[in-house]
């Protein structure tokens, strides 16, 4: 189920971007709008893109590594397939582009632009850090 649940969200990503391209909807003014946005760094627009992929690739491969020495003490496959899809989306997107799309625009708020392999990575990173948090206090 997890696996699906990764192949959907890369799936989702890209068929946005192909939808977005070139295009911009505001959705409330001065706020949120749909934009088109390219992207040729990392996380708000920092480092270059040879840097970037091979960081992405180490991650992928670190994640991976990861579960398989851990998999008998993983409860919960579930933040691992959203680090994993949201970082092979971007990755993908790196290597045949040299860029990522970005397409969320809250620059209402501050220049904040993401897309939805860019949530994927972070509500998995929460998620962690929420059983890490658990598991601590458990201990404790």
């Amino acid at each position: 189920m997890n696996y699906l649940i990764g192949v959907i969200i890369i799936a989702v990503d890209q068929a946005l971007k192909i939808i977005m391209a070139h295009k911009s909807i505001v959705v409330i003014p001065d706020f949120f709008s749909l934009r088109y946005m390219e992207n040729d760094g990392g996380a708000f627009n920092i480092g270059n893109i040879s840097g970037i992929i091979a960081l992405t690739l180490a991650c992928i491969t670190g994640i991976i590594v990861f579960m398989i020495k851990n998999k008998d003490k993983i409860t919960n496959y579930l933040p691992y397939t959203l680090l994993l899809a949201g970082c092979c989306s971007n990755l993908l997107e790196r290597i045949f582009r040299g860029y990522v799309i970005d397409y969320f625009d809250f620059s209402g708020i501050y220049l904040l632009a993401f897309n939805i392999s860019d949530l994927s990575i972070f509500v998995g990173m929460v998620m962690l850090i929420i059983i890490y948090i658990k598991k601590s206090v458990k201990s404790k």
